[in-house]
């Protein structure tokens, strides 16, 4: 009956020990406006790129928009054609999933200009708008950086640290224990009757 007590904890150890890979590959979506389009990076906890992935984006009413794939970065982009709440879940070809939404009020897409109707005057406007884009474009730049930022930020966050491991590591440890003892306690109450 003693090979059961040792047999029971072992067997509890290995299962909980090939389970942690599957975490340890977890997938991770960053989605942002970027310009006129919605553009969607997916990576695993590790660094590495979800390549080849599959996207899915749906509206609030869980109506399929799009289905696409990520490039060999894990990244793709589109261009959607309303103003709404977007859903976008990603599987990779593994099996990993992973979903991120984004609010309509994150999401604005550009009203079309019409640009029969300019006269003189409107082009001299223009002209100095024109002049502007310098501005423009070291906001961009910035505002890039800062998205770059943010991504490697959520990278680290999702990565598994030496804390996680000692703390997986305390629970199976804990889980080994408990069933060592209740099944000690079952041998002896079978053993006093």
């Amino acid at each position: 009956m003693r090979t059961w007590t040792t047999l029971v904890p072992t067997c509890a150890m290995l299962v909980l020990g090939l389970a942690a890979p599957a975490y340890a590959h977890r997938v991770n979506v960053f989605a942002y406006w970027d310009g006129a389009r919605v553009k969607i990076e997916a990576y695993f906890s590790n660094g590495s790129k979800a390549a080849n992935s599959d996207v899915l984006v749906y509206n609030a009413d869980a109506a399929l928009r799009l289905r696409t794939k990520t490039d060999e970065n894990g990244e793709c982009s589109f261009a959607p054609a309303a103003s709404e709440d977007l859903k976008i879940v990603v599987t990779t070809p593994d099996g990993h999933r992973a979903e991120c939404t984004l609010r309509a009020d994150e999401v604005t897409v550009p009203e079309a200009q019409d640009t029969a109707s300019h006269n003189d005057a409107d082009a001299d406007e223009h002209n100095t708008a024109a002049a502007a884009p310098c501005g423009v474009a070291a906001l961009k730049a910035e505002l890039d950086a800062t998205r770059a930022e943010l991504r490697e930020l959520k990278q680290v966050q999702s990565r598994i640290s030496a804390r996680d491991v000692v703390a997986g590591l305390g629970f199976i440890l804990g889980a080994t224990s408990l069933a060592g003892w209740l099944s000690g306690k079952r041998t002896r109450s079978t053993n006093e009757d």
